[in-house]
């Protein structure tokens, strides 16, 4: 208890103090080819780089930036410049951050875009950052890091404000109505331990899961594994989770106001896998908005093997029977695996169309190893994070040309612009995870803001008037 404790303390109190500079586009690919850089041309001239606090920064882009599109706000850790920072007053008498020798590449903890709408710099909302936080728990166990940053949503360290939302991003979902498109992906909160804590932060929506009827421990440990060089991971839990029981009692205190679905799993050890499915569903049905058949995780043996047609028709036949025995029934999706040739992706897309499922969630997480640089790279388990996020693109726009049903993007979202690609490639709405681990929650915030900018910048009047627009280009990649 002191350990967990102790870290939730880090988590809220022991944070880095960050200060911002704003880089225009050439300037930046200056900083990333080079390394360092002595800054930009006033920073030359004046023999120190400039830098504002969170306070300031608003101020410093509407002074010398306006107007200006294509910028980038670096964030940087204060403390770690040491003395070469120096605070001196200007702009009135205010003490401003001087850095006195140039800027390298690995001072910068974060870069983030700073979109221009309607005239205005759109800028993240000012943080004492979860890095430091962040980087106290990459120095455990993932596994542990992940119960611990649990714990601290728990006592109540969690984002504060709710959902980001616009006209823009208002959207629609299988029949929900959705304050933005940027859901939590399933597998973040699989026993619904934390739904008040992440119903405060910005996302559209929420998946909790995946839930088996009986409560298992899953694979052994270590089980988890982080591939920082990739901004990916790697697990091969095994639906590890309490039980349906223990889920539907959690579910019963759900939030008012937040779109909840809900991850169904199969017991490793079940004599009907197919059933289970639809057991999950009959006893937390009335409790959530949706609910996703996980037929795709690569790490319960002969899971995958359910996407085949007569299975996978069987499967939903089930489930969707017991869907309808509902006092309300929900949408249900079905969730696939990226590495599904065209002829499976086919069949996958006819037998949820007959089924009557509400829509594909593509994909899961991989078994493929290309590309990658971690040493981690071999374990055996399912990979997630960046490298995903051209794979499972490709599936999505595909499989946008095989059906009508809705389709959510999840792999690789680490960005608005990540999002945004997902949604022109025939997302109607997006999930991510593995991005959290690096980011930090304030990511939701990020990605959904940013998404509006980017639907203001191209004229889109809705998320709905993006879905698709590029997905010809990502069939030809």
């Amino acid at each position: 208890m002191t350990l967990l404790l102790d870290a939730a303390f880090a988590l809220r109190w022991v944070g880095a103090m960050l200060i911002y500079k704003i880089f225009r586009a050439p300037e930046w690919a200056e900083l990333q080819a080079a390394g360092s850089t002595p800054g930009a041309p006033v920073d030359v001239a004046d023999g120190y780089v400039h830098f504002s606090t969170a306070a300031q920064v608003a101020e410093t882009a509407a002074k010398h930036f306006a107007g200006e599109d294509g910028l980038m706000l670096l964030s940087v850790e204060a403390d770690a410049l040491g003395d070469d920072l120096k605070w001196e007053p200007s702009r009135g008498g205010q003490l401003f951050p001087h850095l006195y020798r140039e800027l390298r590449l690995s001072d910068v903890a974060a870069a983030r875009a700073m979109p221009l709408v309607d005239g205005d710099h759109r800028l993240p909302r000012p943080v004492v950052i979860e890095k430091l936080g962040l980087a106290v728990l990459h120095r455990i166990d993932p596994e542990t890091a992940h119960g611990l940053a649990l714990k601290a949503l728990q006592a109540g360290l969690g984002p504060r404000g709710g959902p980001v939302t616009s006209p823009r991003l208002r959207t629609s979902l299988a029949g929900l109505d959705l304050p933005n498109p940027v859901g939590l992906a399933a597998g973040f909160d699989k026993n619904a331990e934390v739904l008040a804590p992440l119903s405060r932060a910005a996302f559209g929506f929420l998946e909790v899961g995946a839930v088996t009827p009986r409560a298992q421990t899953g694979n052994p440990r270590p089980r988890l594994f982080r591939l920082a060089e990739d901004r990916a991971a790697i697990n091969r839990f095994g639906f590890n989770n309490a039980g349906m029981e223990a889920a539907a009692g959690r579910l019963a205190q759900r939030p008012e106001g937040t779109v909840l679905g809900l991850n169904l799993g199969a017991n490793k050890d079940s004599h009907d896998r197919a059933a289970d499915f639809a057991k999950v569903l009959t006893r937390c049905g009335a409790r959530i908005d949706f609910a996703t058949v996980n037929v795709s995780s690569p790490n319960t043996e002969h899971l995958r093997d359910l996407q085949g047609r007569e299975a996978l028709a069987a499967l939903l036949a089930g489930v969707m029977e017991a869907n309808a025995a509902l006092a309300r029934p929900v949408p249900v999706l079905v969730k696939i695996a990226p590495d599904l040739k065209e002829g499976e992706l086919a069949q996958v897309a006819e037998v949820a169309e007959a089924a009557g499922l509400a829509g594909i969630v593509a994909t899961n997480t991989t078994i493929t190893r290309d590309g990658l640089k971690s040493a981690r790279r071999e374990e055996t388990g399912g990979l997630s994070g960046s490298p995903l996020f051209e794979r499972s693109t490709r599936v999505l726009a595909r499989l946008s040309t095989l059906t009508r049903l809705r389709l959510i993007g999840v792999g690789g979202v680490a960005s608005a612009e990540d999002a945004y690609a997902k949604i022109r490639a025939g997302a109607s709405a997006v999930q991510l995870y593995t991005a959290l681990v690096y980011g930090g929650l304030a990511l939701a915030r990020e990605v959904a803001e940013g998404l509006d900018a980017l639907l203001a910048r191209d004229g889109f009047a809705s998320v709905a008037d993006a879905v698709g627009t590029d997905r010809d280009r990502w069939l030809t990649r």
